[in-house]
């Protein structure tokens, strides 16, 4: 869940591909299930990605995906991962992309997202792993690379605990980045333990 009562400052982070080691097993509660994305899953996608505020409504989500990302459907197919409920309505999601920036190909974790209304039940950390899993097929060789921002600071905790770490260049561009600023705010909602993973950061 965003925390919008800390400034808003975009982070980079990067994971070594030889530290995308998966060792413990992936938990989900009792009656959910991990599914790969199928052509159809985009409306659960949509209704998401909407309700954690990505984008304004069901309709601007619908046409970014269509967009963006039905032309790569076949590799959506290896790469986007849910997490069902007992219904079969998909309540996370997570995908294993990649983008082309300055002539070099980079993987990228995108769109890592839960319905508020089953947030709290383990499912972001289950999604995350099974994605970085994936990584391991679909991008066995690279680094893994993934934008973030302060308001995700719960995320991002996780997020070093499983070995990514702040950068401080625009290597994956796209977007701004304030390193120096963001590690002035996570200094207001984190513990001196997990400080001492932010500043171990990548030059």
């Amino acid at each position: 869940m965003l925390d919008k009562s800390v400034p808003y400052k975009r982070i980079i982070m990067q994971l070594d591909h030889k530290n995308n080691n998966i060792n413990e097993e992936i938990h989900l509660p009792e009656g959910y299930s991990f599914r790969m994305y199928k052509p159809g899953m985009e409306e659960d996608w949509a209704i998401t990605e909407v309700e954690v505020l990505e984008f304004d409504n069901r309709e601007k989500a619908l046409a970014y995906f269509r967009t963006d990302l039905i032309p790569y459907q076949e590799q959506l197919k290896k790469r986007m991962v849910f997490i069902v409920n007992q219904e079969g309505i998909a309540v996370a999601n997570a995908c294993a992309w990649y983008v082309n920036y300055k002539g070099r190909h980079q993987a990228q974790v995108h769109y890592v997202a839960v319905r508020p209304k089953y947030q709290g039940m383990g499912l972001g950390k289950a999604v995350f792993m099974k994605v970085l899993s994936a990584f391991t097929k679909v991008e066995p060789d690279e680094d893994i690379y993934l934008h973030t921002q302060t308001w995700s600071h719960k995320a991002i905790r996780m997020y070093l605990k499983m070995g990514f770490r702040l950068i401080t260049d625009d290597r994956i561009g796209y977007h701004d980045y304030h390193y120096e600023e963001a590690v002035k705010v996570l200094e207001t909602v984190y513990d001196e333990q997990i400080m001492n993973l932010v500043k171990k950061r990548i030059s």
